[in-house]
């Protein structure tokens, strides 16, 4: 799990995902400088997600059998045409929450913030 500061400053930012985040236990999230897993009852600080859920985000197909494959194939060729990427050193967890951003709310990360993408 990353837990660090570049990936909370890019879950902090990611104001979309974070008004989402409903507590489960099992959750991490960043709060007065400490790590916290497992806690249902806070929401006070900034969540970050999991590989795992940010996945499920982009869950529109409830097939068990085909998100999978379908998500992994369309993050893999996102990874391959996205250049930007090829000389960075970014966790998975990074790298889907990128991918969540770019699909979900056409964002891209600036390493300040979250900013609409231009389109070509």
């Amino acid at each position: 799990m990353d837990t660090s500061k570049e990936y909370i400053k890019m879950c902090e930012k990611a104001e979309e995902i974070q008004k989402e985040w409903i507590p489960q236990n099992g959750d991490f999230f960043f709060t007065n400088k400490v790590y916290v897993w497992g806690c249902y009852e806070c929401k006070k600080g900034i969540w970050l997600s999991r590989q795992d859920q940010l996945q499920e985000m982009l869950d529109v197909n409830n097939s068990k059998f085909v998100k999978p494959c379908f998500m992994a194939m369309n993050f893999a060729e996102w990874l391959n045409n996205n250049i930007r990427f090829s000389n960075v050193d970014w966790s998975m967890e990074q790298l889907w929450l990128a991918f969540v951003m770019i699909e979900k709310y056409n964002k891209i990360w600036n390493s300040e913030e979250w900013v609409e993408e231009e389109t070509k």
